[in-house]
């Protein structure tokens, strides 16, 4: 099934089956949740409303990277200040 998918449902695929979070924890997942340095994913309001740490795995570590730093470049200031 993964070889059928690409980009982002790839990426949250591989998430999901590298970390063991659930989907709708991985949808909810914010920037400001992935540790890259400590490889680690803060989950907030998992299952049963609890939070906790998973770590995140070396084979999603870079292209994870990538796909924040791409959202991140999409989202500066300066890119909205040209566009508007």
């Amino acid at each position: 099934m993964l070889a059928q998918m690409k980009g982002t449902h790839l990426l949250m695929a591989k998430l999901i089956y590298g970390t063991g979070i659930r989907l709708m924890e991985c949808i909810r997942l914010r920037i400001q949740d992935i540790d890259f340095g400590q490889r680690q994913l803060f989950i907030r309001s998992g299952k049963g409303g609890k939070d906790r740490t998973t770590f995140l795995p070396r084979f999603v570590h870079d292209e994870l990277h990538e796909h924040v730093e791409r959202v991140k470049n999409l989202t500066s200031p300066e890119l909205m200040r040209n566009t508007g």
